[in-house]
């Protein structure tokens, strides 16, 4: 069983109100327009969700098929309600916009603003099965599983300076894209399994995740820089967070940050809507997406999830009883 650490949901809180205040901080850029949290947001869940995984299927050994289902029940339920209620709402949004967004292929063709957003689930899901692959070969065959996620977290990375650099793309066709994007995931992964036993400074997360938030926050870096560096100090800081100076990790524990890192998912998937649509004041945009994720995740989300969870473990169960420990 993976250890509940509540200063991981203060990371993941941190993540989302990043986000948020990107997305709807009143005057966009502050302090001359060189400022932006959005997309820090974005990447601090990225390498959390490299920890995460790294924990439960290189750490934890979990079956792939109990890890593809609490996969299965953690997104989809929520996913789901959301993409159709947007489908039955949004005038604009066509069927293939809904079948791109539940297929996990929206980060690699055209979608509709109001699902946009999306394609960050596309990179973590895609991230997710090449680490349940490699994992599956490192029970079969022994190897040096963090170098490995290394060096294919470098190859992600050299690619995206490859196209920035020399094909001259934009950011919406090269940092969307799992074949780049997916270095943040693994360097979340690498970085976790290669320091986890070993003894670091108690500076070290502090450092790494200051250069990664100021990489990440200053706009007029390019984005080479940004998701080479800047996910490197990131990476690094949440793999040594257990060894954080305790303040830092009282400050991440505490109940409100905690409780809105829970809420993250659904405060993710319902906040684009109302990042779109500036129509409304901006107060009733806030409210709106707060009763609305809310409602998801407590209807929805953790109910669904637990259910689905529940009827896992009770096949487990009925197949054999030498299965329902795992």
């Amino acid at each position: 069983m993976q250890k509940h650490l509540s200063y991981l949901d203060g990371w993941r809180g941190c993540a989302i109100l990043l986000l948020l205040f990107g997305h709807f901080n009143p005057v966009q850029m502050i302090a001359g327009h060189w400022i932006y949290t959005g997309r820090l947001g974005v990447e601090c869940f990225f390498v959390l969700s490299g920890r995460l995984m790294a924990e439960i299927l290189f750490i934890g050994n979990t079956k792939i098929t109990t890890f593809y289902w609490r996969r299965f029940s953690r997104i989809f339920p929520a996913l789901w309600l959301f993409v159709i209620l947007v489908w039955l709402t949004v005038a604009d949004v066509t069927a293939s916009d809904v079948v791109r967004a539940l297929t996990f292929t929206a980060n690699y063709s055209p979608i509709n603003d109001t699902l946009q957003h999306i394609w960050s689930l596309c990179v973590e899901e895609h991230s997710y099965v090449l680490l349940s692959i490699i994992a599956l070969i490192a029970r079969a065959r022994r190897f040096n599983v963090p170098m490995v996620l290394g060096i294919i977290a470098a190859a992600c990375a050299v690619n995206g300076l490859v196209q920035t650099i020399w094909l001259h793309r934009s950011y919406l066709d090269v940092y969307v894209h799992s074949d780049v994007r997916a270095a943040s995931v693994l360097m979340g992964s690498a970085w976790y399994l290669a320091l986890r036993d070993k003894s670091v400074p108690s500076w070290l997360p502090i450092i790494a995740g200051l250069i990664g938030l100021f990489i990440g926050v200053y706009d007029k870096l390019p984005d080479t820089v940004k998701y080479t560096a800047g996910t490197l100090g990131l990476a690094i800081a949440v793999a040594t967070l257990d060894q954080a100076p305790a303040w830092c990790r009282t400050l991440l524990s505490l109940k409100p940050l905690t409780k809105i890192g829970e809420w993250s998912f659904s405060l993710y998937l319902w906040q684009q809507p109302f990042f779109i649509v500036k129509t409304l004041p901006l107060a009733i945009r806030l409210g709106l997406l707060s009763v609305l994720a809310l409602t998801s995740y407590y209807v929805v989300e953790r109910p669904a999830r637990k259910a689905l969870n529940e009827a896992w473990r009770n096949r487990l169960r009925s197949l054999s009883p030498a299965t329902s420990s795992v």
